[in-house]
């Protein structure tokens, strides 16, 4: 497994890599309509727009010179001193997206992509959170043995017709 920096070129891959690892991630999560209804293209512009603005950074995972999964790592899209009133805004980055190929999952590829976010994060922030469903228990231990731990702040989120509790979970650098 190789970790490096996402290109132009990586929009395409990376969004049926989400959609993949989505089908396979929240079965039992999510409405399966919307899951069986994913084709690969839905989020494509999203990733040209992350990558052209490098906002956050996109790391990929390649195996076998093919992607096979990526996370992404920057500043806090939120302001977190609204839930931590004694920290800064700046202090927060954030990991918005963390996935890996059905197919992959459970061959490192993960733990690859976590650490190198986690490593390139540090120092440029006190602590960085996540979002997580509280029904994936299994990215809730995923989190857990990379050090995050769950703030017991909850977030209704809406994906398709299914509404779900995301957690807030944290990691500091300190």
């Amino acid at each position: 497994i190789s970790i490096r920096a996402a290109r132009a070129g990586d929009a395409s891959r990376l969004s049926y890599i989400l959609a993949m690892s989505w089908k396979f991630a929240y079965d039992g999560c999510i409405d399966r309509q919307y899951l069986d209804g994913l084709k690969g293209d839905e989020w494509v512009e999203l990733f040209k727009g992350w990558i052209a603005e490098g906002n956050p950074r996109l790391l990929v995972a390649d195996a076998d010179d093919v992607s096979v999964g990526c996370v992404s790592h920057g500043p806090s899209r939120e302001a977190m001193s609204e839930y931590f009133p004694d920290t800064n805004d700046g202090d927060w980055g954030e990991i918005a997206i963390l996935y890996a190929l059905p197919e992959h999952v459970g061959k490192g590829v993960g733990h690859a992509l976590m650490r190198e976010a986690l490593r390139r994060m540090q120092g440029s922030f006190g602590s960085c959170y996540l979002g997580v469903l509280r029904e994936n228990s299994r990215a809730r231990a995923f989190y857990e043995r990379h050090g995050f731990a769950d703030t017991g702040i909850e977030h209704e989120v809406r994906v398709g017709d299914s509404t779900g509790i995301n957690l807030l979970y944290t990691h500091s650098f300190m």
